[in-house]
């Protein structure tokens, strides 16, 4: 299926209560990822590692990804950016670190080129 607008990778809902919710986006800010599709995947972003103690002992890790802008910095940018990081593994709980970010990155960028292009722009 193809359409001929790009409508569909985001908008910007300035009546929003929250918006801008994160300052420093310097481009047309996305609101079509309010809440980040990759808060289970690794991703790049900068996020810090929440860690609760739940009542029988376990611990329970989450991500504060509130000062992360990629998903809202530019419509066409962050819908691309998402797109990629969607098949990332899924998170592992572990706080961020450069190592994790640039093997999951190869591994994207491996998993891309053996995708058909036929298939990549079909997506």
């Amino acid at each position: 299926m193809t359409t001929s607008t790009a409508a569909f990778k985001g908008f910007t809902h300035s009546q929003c209560e929250y918006y801008p919710c994160h300052r420093q986006v310097r481009r047309p800010f996305n609101c079509l990822f309010c809440y980040c599709p990759l808060i289970e995947r690794e991703c790049p972003g900068p996020y810090r590692v929440l860690t609760t103690a739940q009542s029988d002992t376990r611990n329970n890790t989450r991500k504060d990804c509130s000062a992360c802008r990629l998903p809202h910095d530019g419509i066409g940018p962050s819908w691309h950016f998402i797109q990629r990081w969607l098949t990332a593994p899924r998170w592992s709980g572990q706080p961020q670190s450069r190592e994790r970010i640039r093997a999951c990155s190869q591994a994207l960028r491996r998993q891309r080129a053996q995708t058909p292009a036929a298939k990549r722009h079909s997506q």
